[in-house]
């Protein structure tokens, strides 16, 4: 019994044949609504309707409700091109205008950082800025210190009498001058700590929200490229398999001659 060759040509078409199945068997995951209202019903169809080839999750990432209408920000992920968005209006339409888009994006951003901030540390904030009242209470009483030892280190300048009673006057003033400048120094101190530390808090949120609407920008602009992408890389890989299928046949010619 004759055995059957198989050729170069055979198996590349069994390849492909693999590859075609492997792609359509890819499953999809929809959670772009449960259905059952109008509204979500136009949604779930419209983001399936977006769907491109090799996508294998669609997920609602969030509803923005903006001038009185829903925007549905839907995430797919696709095994070529990862992670990207499209923003769909209520009545299913496809949300085009950048501006419109960074206004949705940015309350999305915002809204998963919202829950980090709480009355407690906006309280904390405040007393914080409350305690430049004392230093602004020791500065005035400074200043008056100041003044009044200006005037008295110039009358002393301009004598050469060591006068007790001047320089006891002298010596108070002196001290008060120093004792201004200590409550200042620590209030400032006191200030300053205490308002870093909740700078830091509040500008760790703010550039997580910010870093946060980047990255679904990038996303929202990804998507737009998704089939085109999917598709050249599709026809990178075929063009590979007939590489290697050729580099194949031509050994098997060699093998053969040889």
């Amino acid at each position: 019994m004759n055995k059957m060759k198989v050729t170069p040509l055979v198996s590349l078409i069994v390849i492909v044949a693999i590859v075609a199945a492997a792609i359509s068997s890819v499953p999809v995951m929809c959670a772009a609504g449960d259905g059952g209202d109008g509204d979500e019903d136009v949604i779930v169809d419209a983001a399936d309707s977006e769907r491109v080839l090799l996508d294998y999750s669609i997920d609602t990432i969030d509803v923005v409700l903006m001038n009185t209408e829903n925007y549905y920000v839907v995430g797919y992920k696709n095994v070529v091109c990862g992670r990207g968005i499209v923003i769909f209006a209520d009545d299913g339409t496809i949300v085009t205008d950048e501006a419109v888009v960074s206004n949705i994006l940015e309350a999305v951003a915002w809204g998963e950082v919202a829950s980090q901030i709480s009355v407690e540390d906006v309280e904390a904030i405040k007393t914080a800025a409350e305690s430049s009242r004392a230093i602004e209470t020791s500065r005035s009483s400074l200043t008056t210190s100041c003044n009044s030892l200006a005037v008295l280190v110039n009358s002393i300048s301009g004598s050469n009498d060591t006068d007790y009673a001047v320089l006891s006057v002298f010596s108070g003033r002196v001290l008060n001058v120093d004792e201004g400048m200590t409550e200042i120094m620590n209030g400032t101190e006191f200030f300053l700590s205490s308002m870093a530390d909740h700078q830091k808090k509040i500008s760790a949120i703010a550039d997580s929200a910010n870093s946060t609407k980047k990255s679904l920008y990038k996303d929202w602009k990804k998507r737009g490229h998704a089939k085109t992408q999917v598709y050249v890389t599709l026809v990178l890989v075929v063009i590979i398999l007939i590489i290697a299928v050729a580099l194949i046949f031509v050994r098997s010619k060699k093998t053969e001659l040889s």
